[in-house]
């Protein structure tokens, strides 16, 4: 089996990034819901949901960073700008807010998503790295977009 493009053949997803990443999708599927079903805690729950999307967004932007610095030399302004990307618009999100703001979050995870899997850092990523990005991703996108649109 040849591995794709920045990636490297790897055994299955260890247990641990397996049941994080799943226990990383846990407020988004919660704060949905309580946007959709609690209409007497609509606003907060949407604004922790915000809060916990923006986050994630900036978290995804520090693993980009941390994928820099391991390329040493070979990283430049490219990488390191890129990888603050997130951050910035994790932050126009937060001050946005509202279902503006979720639907900012939601746009620019999806976005990242894409750019990753197009534009991987140097390093190669074991394989099973950008499978849990796709579920993880789709996930918290649907969530974001059904809080947002149900406000």
């Amino acid at each position: 089996m040849t591995p794709q493009h920045g990636t490297k053949p790897s055994r299955a997803m260890p247990l641990p990034a397996r049941m994080l990443g799943i226990a990383g999708l846990i407020p988004f599927a919660v704060g949905a819901l309580a946007v959709n079903f609690a209409p007497e805690i609509k606003a907060e729950a949407a604004a922790t949901l915000l809060i916990y999307g923006a986050v994630v967004l900036s978290f995804l932007g520090g693993v980009r960073w941390g994928f820099a610095v391991l390329e040493e030399e070979k990283a430049g302004w490219a990488a390191y700008g890129s990888s603050v990307v997130p951050s910035l618009a994790a932050w126009f999100a937060a001050v946005t807010g509202g279902p503006g703001g979720l639907l900012v979050l939601a746009a620019v995870l999806a976005v990242w998503f894409f750019i990753e899997r197009t534009a991987p850092p140097s390093l190669p990523l074991p394989s099973w790295y950008m499978r849990l990005r796709a579920g993880s991703t789709v996930f918290a996108v649907l969530s974001l977009g059904a809080a947002a649109f149900s406000w």
